[in-house]
């Protein structure tokens, strides 16, 4: 998980990133497959590395921002 607990908008933030970052994982799937770039290839895998990493933090930090949201509603109940 990330070193600080972020709020709404930084995972939002990390979203719109990872939707940039999978239409460039897109262009270079695209010139790998038809057009035969290797180089492109190189990307695409160094870009699922990357995604995975990325998708993997936002899903935790997700659930760290349900855990405070649950714990504060059961802390005004009380």
């Amino acid at each position: 998980m990330s070193e600080t607990p972020k709020n709404a908008e930084q995972v939002l933030a990390a979203w719109a990133d990872l939707r940039v970052s999978l239409e460039e994982l897109d262009r270079d799937i695209t010139k790998n497959l038809t057009k035969g770039n290797v180089a492109a290839g190189r990307r695409a895998r160094a870009g699922f590395r990357a995604l995975k990493k990325a998708v993997t933090d936002i899903m935790k930090d997700m659930v760290a921002l349900e855990k405070v949201s649950a714990q504060s509603d059961t802390e005004e109940k009380a």
